[in-house]
């Protein structure tokens, strides 16, 4: 078993979960669906396990002081930065964490990855509208690994402190209620090396990103270069037919498929099964989504830093010198930020326009939902309505639930669906807990869960953490 395969073992409890709700038999099918469908509205509390969330709070704690801390040392005077100053700092940064509640850590920590990964946006684009290379922005270097044999492993080209975001997940993003759309559900992790969970339920798949820098490498290497592993995701362009793949791409597959069901197994189902168990991916959901991924290939063809999926788990006598951090980018305000950040006018519609889609390119992910009400909670704007019980209720009574989620879509327009699906931009993060030198070898605690079989090499970090995260 091949070590990148074992960080999907974190995905099968929510696989399971959903492929539980689809493979129940009627009637009983119904009466989980119900009590699905009242789990995911405001009538009924969310509830996650008490460990789980004490883990997720014991995170977030942690990216806070390692945030804080990068951030207040920035505002310390250029060459200032000796042991004394750095204590100085620390000790700033952990009385100002007694001081805050966890929502309010949670709240730091957000603006502090927002803004790094704006930066991030700008740097890619050069700052000047056209995709460039930049010596800004630190760099991700994929080669043989240095501590585990016959491994690739993740580099960083230049040094990056504490706090730092130094590699992003890239791939398409699963709502938990789209994970029957993995190729193979539930069995995901058979043929899927790739896979990582968020806190959320949601999950990367970055299998696709991956198998289109191993073709760019490849093409590459053809026309005579060195040879090496690229440190960027190659020469890729509009043309590319490889990202993002299944099941955006269905042509790629031999078969039509619905889900991760053939076609012709979904036909023999009873049409009222069909359309509830199996629905096929919303043509405008989909077309958005393509859109939206060859814009990102286009622009973002030479991130530098999305390739934290290469990143190893630390064997025996290595420490983990990066963690995961959960986030949701909002592109209309890091569109602002960027605009600040170059002393533009930031109430100029068509420059924030401009500008959103040039610090999306920052985020190496699209978001697969087939619900294009579930993209709006990421538009401050139409997120923000009212949600109240009476308007629930009412919904409820008047049959509505169980109406067409995608009726909206009708009355948009292609460009109206290409912006809502773009401007929902979750990731995952690494950010650095240490500070890291140049050439240094990302490590990353798996946190593999105990309730599935572990490989051999796998050597737990904190055993209280992964209870905790998989309790």
């Amino acid at each position: 078993m091949s070590k990148t395969r074992a960080r999907t073992f974190e995905t099968k409890r929510v696989v399971a979960r959903v492929y539980y709700i689809l493979s129940t038999p009627a009637p009983r099918f119904f009466d989980v669906m119900l009590r699905a469908i009242v789990r995911g509205t405001s009538l009924a509390k969310k509830r996650t396990p008490s460990g789980r969330l004490a883990q997720e709070d014991a995170d977030v704690h942690k990216l806070f002081l390692a945030t804080q801390f990068r951030e207040r040392l920035l505002d310390v005077v250029e060459g200032d930065d000796g042991p004394t100053t750095r204590e100085a700092v620390a000790n700033r940064v952990l009385e100002a964490s007694t001081r805050c509640t966890s929502l309010e850590r949670k709240e730091k920590v957000r603006k502090s990855i927002q803004r790094q990964l704006t930066s991030v946006g700008l740097d890619l684009m050069g700052r000047t509208g056209d995709v460039s290379e930049t010596g800004t922005t630190n760099r991700n270097a994929v080669r043989p690994s240095e501590a585990i044999e016959n491994e690739e492993g993740l580099f960083l080209s230049k040094p990056a402190t504490v706090g730092t975001v130094v590699s992003l997940y890239p791939g398409i993003v699963y709502a938990k209620q789209a994970l029957r759309f993995l190729k193979g559900f539930p069995n995901v992790a058979k043929e899927n090396a790739f896979l990582l969970a968020r806190f959320d339920d949601t999950v990367v798949d970055a299998k696709p990103w991956e198998e289109e820098r191993r073709r760019s490498s490849s093409k590459n290497n053809t026309s005579g270069s060195n040879g090496s592993s690229s440190t960027s995701g190659g020469d890729n362009n509009s043309q590319s037919r490889g990202w993002p793949g299944f099941p955006l791409r269905e042509d790629f597959e031999e078969e039509k498929v619905i889900g991760a069901l053939k076609k012709e197994w979904v036909e023999k189902l009873p049409p009222w099964l069909e359309k509830i168990s199996r629905p096929e991916l919303h043509a405008k959901i989909k077309k958005a989504c393509l859109d939206v991924s060859t814009e990102l290939l286009v622009q973002a063809g030479k991130h530098p830093l999305a390739f934290a999926h290469k990143a190893n788990h630390p064997p025996r006598g290595k420490t983990p010198n990066v963690m995961i951090c959960m986030h949701d980018y909002d592109v209309n305000e890091g569109a602002r930020e960027a605009l600040r950040m170059m002393n533009m006018d930031t109430e100029d519609p068509q420059k924030l326009e401009r500008m959103a889609h040039f610090v999306r390119a920052a985020i190496p992910n699209v978001y697969l939902s087939n619900d294009i009400r579930d993209y709006e909670r990421f538009d401050a704007s139409t997120s923000a309505r009212s949600k109240s019980l009476l308007k629930i209720v009412s919904s409820f009574a008047a049959g509505s639930i169980f109406d067409d989620p995608n009726e909206k879509a009708k009355d948009l327009n292609e460009a109206q669906m290409v912006d809502i699906v773009m401007k929902a931009a979750p990731t995952i993060a690494l950010v650095a807990t240490r500070d890291i030198g140049t050439n240094e070898e990302l490590f990353l605690d798996y946190r593999l869960s105990s309730h599935v079989e572990r490989p051999d090499w796998y050597v737990p970090v904190d055993e209280d953490a992964e209870k905790r995260r998989w309790s």
